[in-house]
């Protein structure tokens, strides 16, 4: 069960910046992925997970290269940037009660509770706080800024 009441106005504005960097983080998604799988086009509609698990299949086979380790790791953490994004606009305001052995009370503060979609179906608990949704901020910001247009040859 999750208050009537809004978060905090520091609260809501540290969502606000974490929707910005999500934004300018898909924005550069975008051309790594157009410049790496021959699926993508530039009017793709595929969600930025799916075009970065068909970029990294497509550097597989590119081995061997510094660039190409590179542009793995970079994908690879941009995903998981973009997944943590996921989660909190996915997800569903509430509070986490953990029950357990020896527990004797849970956790009453505000979370987003997001059910993964993948075969573990692994639930994410993001804190509706200013740290919980900072932290998710810079990882977006982070792998942003690291970011390079990746083009192995032409592209037709």
């Amino acid at each position: 069960m999750y208050s009537s009441q809004p978060p905090s106005d520091d609260v809501l504005l540290e969502l606000g910046r974490l929707t910005w960097a999500a934004i300018c983080l898909e924005d550069v998604v975008e051309p790594v992925c157009w410049n790496l799988d021959p699926s993508s086009t530039r009017d793709d509609r595929r969600p930025a997970g799916k075009r970065l698990d068909d970029a990294l299949v497509a550097l597989e086979e590119l081995r061997g290269s510094d660039r190409q380790t590179g542009a793995i790791e970079w994908i690879t953490e941009a995903k998981a940037a973009l997944e943590a994004r996921h989660a909190v606009f996915h997800g569903m305001p509430g509070t986490f009660v953990p029950l357990g052995e020896g527990i004797q009370s849970g956790n009453l503060d505000p979370v987003l509770a997001h059910v993964s979609q993948s075969s573990d179906r692994r639930q994410t608990n993001t804190p509706v706080t200013v740290e919980g949704l900072r932290s998710i901020r810079l990882r977006l910001e982070k792998a942003r800024g690291g970011w390079e247009v990746i083009a192995f040859g032409p592209r037709d």
